[in-house]
């Protein structure tokens, strides 16, 4: 049932199909919008999408919902039915050779790895302990800030290496920002809980412990949402590229242009929410890109290659998610989907993911699956038991936080900011790297947005918003 609200703008078009866009153009149709979503790729889900492919439904990662809000867990469980699938996360991790629990547990790695490796460990973090009694590190980027807090030895093999294989970029050159928000803050007394506890002291912060299913892929989940969005009186345009932002005389955009299968057409709006990557969104508006941007001072996102590998065996592991931290491999992430359900692969089959950035993966498929076996060799994983090899590249999957981003982001912010009837929001729209389900409460907030206080107010306190909604459960 819709809840009309006087003076509220009726035509709302929404860019971008995936968790943010979905969930914005679901809660505006609760508050009485008619609501347009426009999505470029023919299928519903951005990142969050899933697909068939013979006999396999296949995830982007795959990813995973992970319950933090009641509004939004009810969104996901009412639209996934009796196929909802909830239980523990099971990850792990490569490192140094050997296999270890994700989140990383410091005493079993001081254990496993290899002693005078775990000497320099516990060295390097006590004298990074006793530097900081003398005055806080230097805190000019990803690498300063990290050896400051856990130490050269344990930087390098934890965070540092890894960072830098993700990113493609030199640890020296990244923002101290995504340090403070992928680190965590290891101190002495949090040694001391895992030794007494058991409790993980490093990555812990990053990941709830439970993980939200669709039996037949998440991306079940959104097309369900995109098919209540449509039985409601909605529209959802697949197929369609965002050309152009038309201004009115007030300021305020008008109408967007479309390109699609039947060619150029225009839609005309009285309030946008974007949830399409900042980046593109600033090149639609009129009057941007005219002046020189220094290199440091531009928002850049990373893409990404998958690389789908079918397996002749029943299980590859017990984890969902592997990280292959050491940099003998090629790839940095291997993903499971049976793992999350086992309706996602025939029988007696399964079906890794293998994720890496575009920069360093190659083109030719017979070099990709040489990387492929290379590194699923280290599991004792034969060349034979590799089935079909599927490649699939994904533009613009992570924001890349180089030293001088937040220049740009405030920047860019503050030229949306004028104008008043667009709001930019959710995973890509503020360039962040968080999860399925701060981009959907972020979806939400984006259409609160629209009313009093604006975009302006928004963009300021987009994250104190969401860590409010958070703690607020």
């Amino acid at each position: 049932m819709r809840v009309e609200h006087p003076g509220i703008p009726k035509r709302l078009v929404v860019l971008g199909g995936g968790p943010s866009g979905l969930a914005a153009a679901h809660y505006a149709q609760e508050l009485g919008y008619a609501v347009t979503l426009v999505e470029r790729h023919p299928w519903i889900g951005g990142k969050g999408a899933s697909r068939r492919s013979d006999g396999y439904v296949l995830d982007f990662g795959p990813h995973a919902y992970h319950p933090r809000t009641r509004t939004i867990t009810q969104l996901i469980e009412s639209h996934a039915g009796s196929d909802y699938l909830l239980g523990p996360v099971r990850m792990e991790l490569v490192l140094a050779g050997r296999s270890l629990q994700y989140p990383f547990r410091l005493l079993e790695g001081l254990r496993k790895l290899p002693p005078g490796l775990s000497a320099r460990i516990v060295t390097g973090f006590l004298a990074a302990r006793a530097r900081r009694l003398f005055g806080d590190p230097p805190t000019q980027s990803f690498r300063a800030w990290g050896e400051g807090q856990f130490g050269p030895a344990l930087y390098r093999l934890c965070f540092g290496d890894y960072t830098e294989r993700v990113w493609g970029v030199p640890a020296d050159e990244l923002s101290v920002e995504l340090a403070r928000r992928k680190l965590p803050r290891l101190s002495i007394r949090a040694l001391l809980r895992e030794i007494l506890f058991g409790r993980s002291t490093i990555h812990a912060h990053l990941f709830g412990n439970e993980f939200g299913y669709h039996r037949l892929g998440i991306g079940r989940v959104f097309e369900a949402i995109a098919a209540g969005i449509e039985e409601r009186g909605g529209r959802v345009l697949r197929g369609q590229e965002v050309t152009s932002l038309r201004l009115g005389s007030e300021g305020r955009i008008a109408a967007v242009g479309l390109s699609g299968p039947d060619g150029l057409s225009e839609l005309p709006c009285d309030v946008v929410v974007s949830t399409i990557p900042l980046t593109r969104l600033e090149e639609l508006l009129p009057g941007t890109g005219g002046a020189a941007v220094p290199p440091g001072e531009k928002l850049e996102f990373r893409s990404i290659v998958l690389a789908y590998a079918a397996l002749r065996r029943a299980r590859f592991s017990k984890a969902h998610w592997t990280y292959l931290v050491d940099g003998r491999f090629h790839f940095q992430r291997i993903s499971e989907q049976k793992n999350l359900s086992a309706a996602c692969c025939p029988p007696g089959t399964t079906m890794l993911t293998l994720e890496t950035s575009e920069l360093s993966c190659p083109e030719s498929e017979v070099e990709l699956r040489r990387h492929v076996e290379e590194d699923l060799g280290f599991f004792g994983v034969r060349s034979d038991e590799i089935g079909n090899l599927e490649r699939f590249a994904l533009a613009d999957a992570y924001p890349i936080y180089r030293s001088g981003y937040s220049v740009a982001l405030a920047r860019v912010l503050e030229r949306l900011g004028t104008i008043g009837n667009l709001v930019s929001t959710g995973r890509q729209g503020l360039f962040l790297d968080i999860d399925m389900h701060d981009a959907m409460v972020l979806g939400r907030l984006g259409v609160d947005a629209l009313g009093p206080g604006g975009p302006t107010a928004f963009y300021q306190e987009y994250e104190r918003l969401l860590e409010r909604v958070k703690a607020a459960g």
